[in-house]
């Protein structure tokens, strides 16, 4: 569905949340997004908008970590979806900001899982020094 470019945000976005239940109940249950939205309806989603984003989150443990990359996404799809329904995407836009969402979030998360991991149990020893160790070896 298309709108006229002149369409006054508040009527796209009012539209496009009549039309995806998931945006509603993102909306409804949180009234800031809806404010983020409003700021940004226009602005497409980029890769480093998306880390500053984890990046400005506090996050020492796993249970942080969650609801950032759960925060970053509830933001992310909400103003694709939007954006998408009200015309201003492409599919190409759609499909390159899902990407970038899978990019960013997935690295970001590795190398916060990977830091602790090694803070507890060090640096991984690799496959040649587990190949050298007896009884370690694909058939020992």
């Amino acid at each position: 569905m298309t709108f006229p470019r002149k369409t006054p945000k508040k009527q796209l976005i009012a539209k496009a949340i009549n039309l995806s239940r998931y945006a509603k109940r993102l909306t409804e249950s949180d009234p800031a997004a809806l404010d983020l939205l409003r700021a940004t309806l226009f602005i497409p989603w980029d890769a480093a908008a998306m880390q500053a984003i984890l990046d400005g989150c506090a996050i020492d443990d796993e249970t942080a970590l969650k609801k950032a990359l759960r925060v970053l996404r509830k933001q992310v799809m909400l103003r694709l979806i939007v954006r998408d329904l009200a015309g201003l995407a492409d599919l190409r836009e759609v499909m390159n900001t899902a990407t970038l969402l899978a990019e960013v979030t997935t690295h970001f998360a590795l190398s916060r899982i990977d830091s602790w991991l090694r803070s507890q149990y060090g640096a991984p020893i690799g496959k040649k020094a587990a190949r050298a160790r007896p009884g370690r070896g694909r058939h020992g």
